[in-house]
């Protein structure tokens, strides 16, 4: 069976040369082509749906696995903290044994804002401008005129 590009190569060719050949020769070819690619398309739609389907096992499963994984920074969380509480508690900073040294350390300075209110203009920064789409769409709809900006409607195939 010939692929769906021979296949539409063939239409190309065929209709290329339509006026030189006998028209009821022409019209067979041409069933016989639009019978191959109707089957062709059957086999890509089924294609295309076992890939939705391996797709959405797939985002499941990743799913399923970010919250095993949310689960368990959950719980080393949970565990470093009582630890932390524990050493406090006892006055404890360092625990040697042959596998593992636990100790507490000072981390670097971190800046904490009590009141956002108080800080200078001089500490913002500006946030990069991004354009909205869903603004442009909307004004051009309304009939405005949006320079550097069109709306244009796109084809995409459809399985069901």
């Amino acid at each position: 069976m010939k692929s769906l590009y021979e296949l539409t190569g063939a239409y190309q060719q065929l209709i290329d040369l339509a006026d030189e050949n006998d028209p009821e020769v022409v019209e067979d070819t041409m069933q016989s082509i639009n019978d191959a690619i109707e089957d062709k398309a059957i086999g890509y739609a089924k294609v295309i749906k076992s890939i939705d389907a391996d797709i959405n096992e797939l985002k499941e499963e990743s799913n399923r696995l970010n919250d095993r994984a949310s689960r368990l920074l959950n719980t080393k969380k949970r565990l470093q903290d009582n630890l932390m509480a524990a050493f406090k508690l006892t006055g404890t900073s360092k625990v040697k044994s042959p596998l593992f040294t636990v100790s507490v350390r000072n981390n670097a300075p971190s800046v904490v804002v009590n009141d956002g209110l108080k800080i200078p203009v001089d500490y913002y920064v500006e946030h990069p401008m991004t354009i909205s789409k869903q603004k442009i769409k909307d004004a051009i709809k309304k009939g405005k005129e949006v320079p550097g900006a069109e709306l244009t409607r796109t084809k995409s195939l459809s399985i069901r």
